[in-house]
């Protein structure tokens, strides 16, 4: 229910940011609850609240978190809702351990209200929210507010959708996620469809899209990208097709950047870069078959360079039992020189088992060569009653390769957890 409120780029509550610090590091939770149901058919609620620890060692307080939302039905379809989200932080002793005491200087909260618009005829949907910063006043920043609408027409053979979002400077989401501050945007796009009457093919469309982004302060025009033609094929057997033969991009960088990410040289903060992605094509083919495959590829110029980009996704369902699965993301970049030139490859085999209709275990590998990581991760599900479950989630990071200078050896361990975590389904 929490994850309803506000948008892909601006959400006031983010439950995955609970437990890491902003270098990623983990915090423990020391305990957590939530509740979500319906009151009747038009009422729905939900609350949650979950408290950390403190970590001495990177002097990280502990901090409380708590989520309320209330959701009215309105219409056929249609709903309108309210959130209030706090994060209050405790104070710490001179060891940096906790010592149970609110910080009353040091909080941020949200209070958000959100519309959702769904036609009878389901061909119309929108939404408009108003989100806003509560912070202590000698924190509390100018224009504290994160707005934004969009509307869409979906119909057999037109679609067209636009959207406006405002973010102030002072807007600050510390449970939650809002991907920068300071700037208003609209997205675009439209799409028409057709129906051939051919043997294989089930339809093919074409269409535009673009993004815009400016500053709030001044109107400055920061980032755009655009693409003027958008083709696509669906086949009767469900494979599909899509090809942008043209991607216009402009970035304008607020910090300095390194452009592969590899610690190597970088363009500098206040520069703006004009690229196009030559050619982007995407491949799926039959999902319903017992083996599947997906590959999304593109290659063109990239910030003063290039870079050829592949992702490819293969798939077997041996039913009923499972899915095996792997993913494999390959860039290729072609800097200039001093700057680094990279191969990175992220290899991610998994597999989905369901030993009955109540057990289900999932375990999936990551290989990445840009972070020297090996990851493992297994979750086991028991559904013990209805829509309630006990999981167990054991996680391990290695080292993937050698490193003498830095004195660690490949699959030397980094970290490890276990983690046991119940949810039961109250129907009252």
């Amino acid at each position: 229910m929490f994850g309803s409120f506000g948008s892909r780029s601006i959400t006031p509550f983010f439950s995955r940011r609970i437990g890491l610090d902003n270098d990623r590091n983990k915090i423990p939770i020391l305990a957590g609850v939530r509740l979500t149901g319906k009151l009747d058919n038009n009422w729905r609620i939900g609350l949650m609240n979950v408290q950390t620890n403190a970590v001495a060692e990177t002097r990280t307080p502990a901090v409380n978190f708590t989520t309320a939302a209330i959701q009215r039905k309105l219409f056929a379809r249609s709903n309108v809702g309210l959130i209030f989200v706090n994060r209050a932080q405790f104070l710490s002793d001179s060891a940096g351990n906790n010592d149970w005491k609110l910080d009353k200087k040091q909080y941020n909260r949200i209070i958000g209200l959100d519309y959702r618009l769904f036609s009878a005829d389901g061909k119309w949907l929108g939404k408009a929210f108003y989100h806003r910063t509560l912070a202590p006043p000698k924190y509390q920043r100018k224009n504290p507010f994160a707005s934004a609408t969009s509307v869409e027409y979906r119909s057999r053979d037109f679609n067209a959708r636009t959207s406006f979002e405002v973010v102030g400077e002072g807007y600050e989401a510390q449970a939650g996620f809002v991907q920068r501050t300071n700037y208003y945007r609209t997205e675009p796009n439209i799409n028409l469809v057709f129906y051939p009457k051919l043997a294989h093919i089930n339809s093919w469309s074409i269409g535009s899209d673009g993004d815009v982004f400016w500053r709030l302060s001044d109107n400055k025009l920061l980032d755009w990208d655009f693409s003027p033609l958008v083709f696509g094929i669906n086949w009767r057997n469900n494979a599909r097709l899509t090809v942008i033969p043209l991607r216009m991009n402009q970035v304008y960088l607020f910090s300095d950047f390194d452009p592969t990410r590899t610690k190597g040289k970088v363009l500098p903060s206040g520069s703006t870069y004009i690229f196009t992605d030559m050619t982007r094509a995407t491949f799926g083919s039959d999902s319903r078959q017992p083996f599947s495959v997906e590959i999304d590829a593109s290659a063109g110029e990239y910030f003063n360079g290039s870079r050829v980009n592949v992702v490819t996704t293969l798939a077997y369902r041996w039913q009923p039992y499972g899915v095996f699965s792997v993913d494999v993301n390959y860039n290729q970049f072609k800097m200039p020189d001093g700057f680094n030139s990279p191969t990175l490859w992220l290899i991610s085999p998994r597999v989905d088992l369901s030993f009955n209709r109540n057990v289900f275990l999932t375990t999936f590998l990551q290989y990445n060569n840009q972070e020297n990581n090996m990851n493992l991760n297994a979750r086991f599900q028991w559904r013990f009653a209805p829509v309630s479950d006990l999981f167990l989630v054991y996680t391990d990071n290695y080292f993937a390769a050698d490193n003498s200078a830095l004195g660690y050896n490949a699959f030397q361990t980094k970290n490890r957890g276990l983690v046991l975590k119940c949810t039961y389904w109250l129907n009252l």
